[in-house]
């Protein structure tokens, strides 16, 4: 999920998913005490738990976020010329 706001700070955050207060969200990503490697081994289990023996395409999209500015090589022509 993707949620598309303009600021992209913990109380724009909390906001944007229905918390009043962004301070249980600091919280919950910087005191809980979870392991990284062991959120990532669940997560690909889930999912290949999901797809059996699908085979699948895997595509990534590097584009990002649209650039303000000039100032990143190609920031105008990568970002602007879709528009063309």
């Amino acid at each position: 999920m993707r949620l598309r706001f303009s600021r992209k700070s913990l109380p724009a955050i909390a906001k944007a998913v229905g918390l009043s207060n962004s301070q249980g969200l600091l919280n919950f990503l910087t005191e809980s005490p979870w392991k990284v490697y062991r959120l990532r081994e669940a997560r690909l289990s889930l999912i290949l738990s999901l797809l059996q023996d699908q085979e699948i395409i895997l595509m990534i999209d590097e584009t990002g976020d649209c650039k303000k500015g000039q100032a990143t090589d190609y920031c105008w022509v990568k970002h602007n010329l879709r528009d063309y």
